[in-house]
């Protein structure tokens, strides 16, 4: 129980479920910054075998990348180590992920070790590049439901339009009385 007990003080008071509990304090308690390339196998490689994990691992993946703070991705081996290829990535893009920033800040990794991160074949250059790659329907329907959720730029400019009618009236809508 000190496991769950060490993850609901980290997570002020955010509902999460006991497996996310216990696998983020498993990642806390080894030393997960201590792995310096990609796995043979890691699916951030170009070079590995597509579709080796369950479809709802990559689902899981592009939902956490749709935090804006960002999930960590635990290598996919489970062992307790942050995912060096995605790693590598997060350190070419300028750390964007707020929840790794803060990580790599309470657990002290600095430049040294980042600058001896490699990778000997070519990486995907992103997360949604890597799940597409993988089962390229994911991405198509994420982006299929995103996009039913913004206006079309006619929608937009109505709205606008509107708005502006609204506010040269005072703010009051003119309404025309059928005659």
């Amino acid at each position: 129980m000190p496991q769950v007990q060490q993850k609901r003080n980290a997570s002020h008071g955010r509902n999460i479920n006991l497996k996310e509990k216990i696998s983020m304090s498993t990642l806390i308690e080894c030393n997960q910054f201590s792995k310096k390339q990609p796995c043979q196998n890691c699916p951030y490689r170009k070079d590995a075998p597509l579709q080796l994990w369950h479809r709802s691992e990559f689902e899981r993946l592009a939902q956490q990348e749709e935090n804006p703070f960002g999930g960590i991705y635990q290598c996919h081996k489970k062992d307790g180590h942050v995912c060096v290829g995605w790693l590598i990535k997060q350190d070419e893009n300028r750390f964007p992920n707020i929840n790794l920033r803060l990580m790599m800040m309470q657990h002290k990794v600095d430049r040294t070790y980042l600058d001896q991160l490699s990778s000997p074949v070519p990486l995907y250059n992103t997360v949604q590049e890597m799940i597409t790659s993988n089962y390229s329907t994911i991405m198509k329907q994420r982006k299929r439901v995103s996009l039913n959720l913004v206006w079309s730029k006619d929608e937009a400019k109505k709205k606008v339009v509107n708005y502006q009618k609204s506010k040269n009236n005072g703010g009051r809508k003119k309404i025309s009385q059928a005659k």
